[in-house]
């Protein structure tokens, strides 16, 4: 999922509150039970978006659906995201804070995007060429995505390495469209 600037402005600076205060850890795993309850309840998100909502009720939907016990950290954040009518902060968070988490640590997620599941001699091969490309720890996390007809796209941050079968396609097709006919 791609998060908004919003996002990545809040939970940068949520993440050096974190720091600061010897909350990292905790406050990951608040995050990651947040992300859970949000993707375990579709209604949640959409609460948290809906504008005739006023802030007060949505922190309150929050606590009623487990939040009850977060830090004073965590409730300051979200009391503020909300106050400030951003409540794709709140939604998006976990997923920004995991990914600040790994870059803090020299870890790069790289999503890994196949027609199959790899089998483990693929996994290994395309996860020691990125590390040498990246220099850096790469985690992969792996989609299946039939679309894609055959081959392998490879997202790491905003770059995309796309082998697949249908950007090749697609490349011929716009190669064909644009040739002038005699």
């Amino acid at each position: 999922m791609t998060v908004s600037l919003a996002t990545v402005r809040y939970v940068k600076a949520l993440f050096s509150v974190a720091a600061r205060r010897g909350e990292s850890e905790a406050l990951k795993a608040e995050l990651a039970r947040l992300g859970e309850l949000l993707a375990g309840a579709p209604e949640l998100g959409l609460a948290l978006r809906d504008p005739r909502l006023p802030a007060a009720a949505k922190k309150r939907v929050l606590e009623r659906a487990g939040l009850d016990t977060a830090s004073r950290t965590l409730g300051d954040f979200v009391a503020l995201c909300l106050e400030r009518r951003r409540p794709e902060v709140v939604i998006e968070a976990p997923e920004e804070y995991g990914r600040l988490e790994r870059e803090a640590r020299g870890v790069v997620e790289a999503r890994v995007q196949t027609i199959a599941p790899m089998d483990q001699d693929m996994r290994t091969s395309i996860l020691a060429q990125l590390e040498e490309v990246t220099g850096m720890t790469i985690q992969l996390v792996e989609e299946i995505l039939p679309e894609l007809i055959g081959g392998v796209r490879i997202l790491i941050g905003s770059r995309m390495y796309d082998g697949s079968i249908r950007r090749r396609l697609d490349d011929i097709a716009a190669h064909l469209l644009s040739a002038r006919l005699a």
